[in-house]
């Protein structure tokens, strides 16, 4: 298993992640997702040279399977 493109990050909630019911917001956990893919791109490519041959990232899609709820405590 090739562990050059595995990133860790300490995931930090913050208050204005929690709603009402003390539960991190579903969008949330989309934000992290989109910062953790931020960094394995910049890991793994030179970003400024990809966009100088017009190449351009999109996700096309996002699909999330909660699992389990992240409460404050």
């Amino acid at each position: 298993m090739d562990l050059s493109y595995q990133i860790e990050y300490e995931l930090e909630v913050k208050t204005y992640d929690i709603d009402a019911a003390g539960h991190v917001n579903n969008i949330v956990y989309i934000r992290w997702l989109e910062d953790l893919r931020n960094m394995l791109f910049k890991k793994m490519f030179d970003f400024n040279n990809v966009l100088s041959k017009e190449y351009y990232p999109v996700v096309v899609s996002t699909n999330i399977k909660y699992k389990k709820t992240i409460k404050n405590v």
